[in-house]
């Protein structure tokens, strides 16, 4: 049983077969939606007449579906009329408050969200709070983890849910504590290895629950990160849907029946490439990263475990040193008689030595990996044309990252810049014939890149952005097959086994029956 507390049926209606679809494809018993605008046209402060349309959009999605459903009223907290539309919805079969990012406005505090928070209190019903903690600052109404806590005290009766866990979630652990009334939802953002288990520790497994943000990220990346989660199967139940069904005063029994959860390994399938090899991983030591990344040893022994039978590994030790030769060597050697583990030598064409790099490279590596994304440097700069050219003529393949884990939580320090879709075409019309894989890249450069007929033939994408999104990747192998896409785990930032599996799922649901 899934109890899905985060989902939005925006668009029309002819994408809501597809959303109940989702639901049932991946085990979701019950979603919970909040409409925030019925034609998928977001307002950060949206005036009284839409927030009744999406409203009422919510309402007639869940009388139209046989789903088991429930919805939230979203509300502007702006609005004058906030309260009388609240009193509405609830008339109406609402089971709680949705707020988004209208907390705030012309440098007002959230002191307009007080009685609609103070009405929760009264009627006992919860409300799911967007929280969120960007790199590069939040959008002027929206609320972060502190100033939803800062709620929590105040309103200590309110049953108050923290929506994506604040987005950057390292940045709130601790910020719930003490806070009976306040709950994590772990939905959307990255899939980050260790998410659960962090917060578990933090708040304890009845403080927790699953949550998607579906369309907007796909179900099943989201599961991932309960399904793989090193804690206990009554914890993953609570999490999955018994805290939900407590908040929601659901009447189900104590052990419902149906499906099994979702199997940790699904069948292969057939439509996914090399299923057995990994494009990108990372092993040594791990400046700015923040999973502590495995020897190159360590990882042979971890690929072996899950049946990965090559994986090219950067050296994530090499990322950010000037002495780029002396850290690929010191790779070289901690992968010697390694068998799994293929590293690849870091190389950076936007510094002077870079032929000099190169040529040691091609003499004791099988392939390069170049970071556009971490070193800030533009893939289609005109001075970077001799660097492809020599790599081209020496055939020597290229690894190329185009991102690693998620821009809007990154280090406050780290200067990362990614990768443009007009970069990337104007990438593949100058690069020069020979084997390149694209890290980090989603379904708007694919997709572009794929349909421009750009690039040599020989360049392939990496697919772990595009399982992160609903449809996304079956999207991709709907329109150009799935030979330009190969499986990467993003290891250590994601677990080594979550793109796989669920891209085995996707690509399953959405074979003809």
């Amino acid at each position: 049983m899934i109890i899905d507390i985060h989902t939005h049926p925006h668009g029309g209606r002819e994408t809501w077969p597809r959303f109940v679809a989702e639901c049932r494809r991946y085990g979701v018993t019950m979603p919970v939606i909040s409409c925030l605008s019925p034609g998928g046209s977001l307002q950060h402060f949206p005036p009284p007449r839409e927030v009744t349309a999406g409203n009422a959009w919510a309402e007639q999605f869940c009388a139209q579906t046989d789903l088991p459903t429930r919805w939230l009223a979203y509300l502007n907290p702006q609005n004058d009329n906030s309260l009388e539309e609240l009193d509405r919805c609830l008339a109406r079969g609402a089971a709680g408050i949705k707020l988004w990012t209208a907390f705030k406005r012309n440098g007002s505090g959230v002191e307009r969200s007080y009685p609609i928070l103070a009405a929760a209190e009264q009627k006992g019903i919860p409300v799911l709070i967007h929280t969120w903690h960007k790199t590069d600052g939040n959008e002027a109404g929206e609320l972060c983890v502190r100033e939803f806590a800062e709620l929590a005290r105040r309103f200590p009766r309110a049953c108050l849910i923290a929506a994506h866990a604040g987005g950057n979630w390292p940045y709130g652990r601790g910020a719930l504590a003490g806070l009976p009334n306040a709950y994590w939802d772990i939905s959307g953002f990255f899939p980050e290895r260790g998410q659960v288990e962090a917060l578990v520790e933090d708040v304890g497994a009845d403080h927790i629950l699953f949550g998607s943000d579906m369309p907007g990220r796909s179900v099943i990346s989201q599961l991932a990160k309960v399904v793989f989660a090193q804690i206990d199967a009554d914890q993953k139940e609570q999490i999955l849907w018994r805290n939900a069904a407590r908040l929601l005063k659901l009447q189900l029994p104590a052990q419902p029946g149906g499906p099994p959860a979702l199997r940790p390994e699904p069948e292969e399938n057939g439509l996914l490439r090399g299923q057995d090899t990994d494009h990108f991983c990372f092993c040594g030591r791990a400046p700015v990263l923040d999973h502590a990344c495995p020897s190159a040893r360590e990882l042979e022994a971890i690929l072996a475990r899950h049946g990965i039978k090559t994986a090219y590994a950067a050296g994530s030790d090499s990322l950010y040193t000037r002495d780029t030769a002396g850290a690929n060597a010191a790779l070289r050697a901690a992968a010697a008689g390694c068998t799994r583990v293929v590293p690849l030598a870091t190389l950076d064409p936007s510094v002077p030595g870079w032929a000099q790099s190169l040529e040691h490279a091609r003499r004791a590596f099988a392939g390069g990996i170049v970071f556009p994304y971490l070193h800030n440097w533009r893939l289609n700069d005109p001075a970077g044309q001799p660097f492809w050219n020599a790599c081209a003529e020496a055939r020597f393949p290229l690894w190329i990252n185009g991102c690693t884990g998620d821009h809007r939580a990154r280090h406050r320090g780290l200067a990362c810049r990614p990768v443009g879709v007009e970069e990337l075409l104007d990438f593949g019309r100058r690069a020069p014939p020979n084997h390149y894989v694209f890290q980090g890249l989603g379904r708007a450069h694919v997709d572009a890149f794929l349909s421009n007929g750009q690039g040599p033939a020989e360049t392939l994408f990496e697919m772990s952005r595009l399982t992160d999104y609903t449809a996304h990747l079956e999207t991709i192998i709907e329109r150009y097959g799935p030979g330009r896409l190969v499986l990467g785990s993003e290891f250590p930032l994601r677990d080594i086994r979550t793109v796989r599996w669920t891209a085995q799922h996707q690509c399953a649901a959405s074979q003809p029956q």
